[in-house]
């Protein structure tokens, strides 16, 4: 009999936002929900969504589609097995992606909750998330674009451990799309981008005529998730709350919903490259000198008796030079003796220069441009470029932007990993949770192009201040805290700020000892007011001052300090119906599946 998990299904089901529900024929089917109070409905679709719907639940998977990705991450794999540039430039990202800190740190966790803070980083010693297990993660998404983990969940701990699949263990993912939906149905039966009918005037005074409807437009464009399928035969179906599927994702991948692979572009560059290689070697095989015999033949012979005689000829002078048949004719050293006159003997050799290999070289270079990493990091010796002792995520802008994409895809799965857990054992605020994730990230620009970011950093660690006087009820903070707070989260130079806070401080020493100053009691009980302020300052009102900063400013991803942060504050459209549909598991009585 099986374990019941005390409502952990109906509770994963709410959190993810799928309803389940038994039809007339008593087989169970799945519906998109939506919370409508604290209960899960199913989401009532148009008639030709619900349509579209029906037909995708007949056919979830493409089996052509499937095959195509197959062959993609073959070809890369292959790429990258077979060309040390290739595989040079996936072990760099993966390096730079997954990178320690100053204190040899990976990912650093900061909560506005020391306690959320203290259980986030014991759940990823327990599940084991490491240094190692990363950089697989990060050279996983360099190489394929995706990266795979099944979680092992049980209802009294949770997920308790994590484990790396290959990515072509993963046949698919289950998720419906109506507008994509509609679109291969299109390209089936009709040429692509033709219009069913001609667009009337009529049709747009309709649309604008009629009243407004709770309604959600979107509807057709909205992405759906309801698991994923393993096996050679799909016959292992697990949950989405089952897969960590990590992806270099956008909307407007032509993988999707899969990620688009960092080198797909350097697929048929290599092919190129390649195929130039072999031709080359052709060539200096080719390049080897012929033997040509000329034959004294009867001239009053008809042409089938001269090839009768040349080819008696050819065997005679064969049987002459190779006694061992094991030897090959005309071999290095080989003696001929024959009689003058038999035959005329010629050798002609190739008069190419192999030496010009100008076209094989632009193929090279291409190829590694292809890959964003400069060419003088990558062959060291043939053209100098930038600092070797130095990471090139701090020399090349383009190279840094792609490892920003890759530390995206980690921190947001990481992130959806670590609420998944709130949910299944309901800590703290469950998916609503609020704490910050982030992993290094030393990337240095021009002044001109970090402009806007060193300004949002700045109104961070000014409004930080802010949230500090009004929860101490302050009209000001020391010298020393206000300096504390811009070196950790403005973008100043420190000596700098060193000598600006010593000159304000200067400043306001001076004012003080002028003679015209009056109201020395008011100054006495500012600083009565400040010191009872300070004495409710501690680490909690400095959690609560950083992220209600950072919720004002909705801060939820970027760069900050040298490191790539990713914050949680809720959830978008996309996670709500994930998260829902697993609250709703975790409600009911089934058995929790992963």
């Amino acid at each position: 009999m099986a374990k019941p998990d005390n409502g952990v299904t109906k509770q994963l089901q709410k959190f993810f936002k799928i309803t389940t529900k038994k039809d007339k024929q008593k087989s169970v089917q799945v519906h998109p929900g939506y919370l409508n109070g604290d209960n899960l409905v199913p989401i009532q679709f148009t008639t030709d969504i619900q349509k579209i719907f029906n037909e995708w639940k007949a056919d979830l998977t493409s089996l052509d589609e499937i095959k195509d990705r197959m062959n993609r991450y073959s070809d890369l794999d292959f790429m990258a097995e077979n060309c040390g540039y290739i595989g040079l430039a996936i072990k760099l990202y993966a390096n730079e992606t997954i990178a320690p800190d100053e204190s040899g740190k990976i990912i650093k966790v900061y909560s506005r909750n020391k306690e959320v803070e203290n259980y986030i980083n014991d759940f990823f010693r327990k599940v084991n998330i490491n240094r190692t297990i990363l950089e697989d993660t990060a050279y996983g998404l360099a190489k394929f674009g995706d990266h795979f983990w099944i979680r092992s969940i049980t209802p009294d701990e949770g997920i308790t451990e994590i484990t790396p699949i290959d990515v072509r263990q993963v046949k698919d993912r289950i998720e419906f799309s109506a507008i994509d939906e509609l679109e291969k149905l299109y390209n089936k039966n009709r040429w692509v981008g033709t219009p069913t009918q001609a667009l009337r005037i009529n049709d747009i005074a309709q649309a604008i005529s009629n009243k407004v409807k709770t309604s959600d437009y979107s509807a057709m464009y909205k992405r759906y998730t309801f698991g994923f399928s393993l096996g050679e035969d799909q016959s292992v179906v697990l949950p989405p709350w089952a897969i960590s599927h990590f992806r270099r994702f956008s909307t407007q991948s032509e993988f999707s919903p899969f990620g688009r692979p960092l080198l797909i572009s350097s697929l048929s560059i290599y092919r190129e490259y390649k195929s130039a290689l072999n031709l080359l070697a052709m060539a200096r095989v080719a390049k080897f000198p012929k033997e040509v015999f000329k034959i004294t033949i009867d001239e009053n012979m008809t042409p089938t008796e001269r090839m009768i005689a040349v080819n008696e000829a050819r065997q005679e002078f064969m049987n002459l030079v190779n006694l061992d048949n094991n030897k090959e004719p005309m071999s290095i050293g080989s003696a001929i003796w024959t009689i003058k006159d038999l035959f005329e003997y010629d050798l002609i050799q190739n008069s190419m220069d192999l030496g010009e290999i100008a076209d094989v070289e632009l193929l090279k270079d291409e190829l590694i441009s292809s890959t964003l990493v400069p060419k003088g990091y990558m062959i060291t010796g043939e053209s100098t470029w930038g600092d070797q002792g130095k990471a090139l995520l701090q020399q090349s802008k383009v190279f840094a932007r792609e490892v920003f994409t890759n530390q995206s895809a980690i921190l947001n799965e990481l992130t959806d990993l670590v609420k998944t857990q709130f949910v299944i054992m309901n800590k703290f605020e469950k998916e609503n949770t609020e704490f910050e994730l982030s992993l290094a990230y030393p990337n240095s620009e021009q002044a001109s192009e970090n402009i806007a970011n060193q300004k949002d950093m700045m109104d961070l660690a000014n409004a930080v201040i802010e949230n500090l006087k009004t929860a101490l009820a302050v009209d000001s903070i020391p010298i020393n805290v206000a300096k504390d707070i811009f070196k950790k989260y403005a973008s100043i130079d420190h000596k700098d700020l060193d000598k600006w806070m010593k000159d304000i401080e200067s400043s306001i020493d001076l004012q003080i000892k002028q003679p015209e100053y009056e109201e020395p009691k008011y100054e006495s009980i500012r600083k009565e007011k400040l010191q009872r302020g300070l004495s409710k300052l501690n680490e909690s009102v400095f959690r609560e001052a950083y992220f209600e900063a950072k919720k004002e400013k909705m801060l939820t991803e970027g760069v900050m300090n040298g490191r790539h942060f990713v914050t949680n504050f809720g959830n978008n459209n996309y996670d709500n119906f994930r998260y829902t549909m697993l609250k709703e598991v975790l409600k009911g009585n089934g058995k929790i599946e992963g």
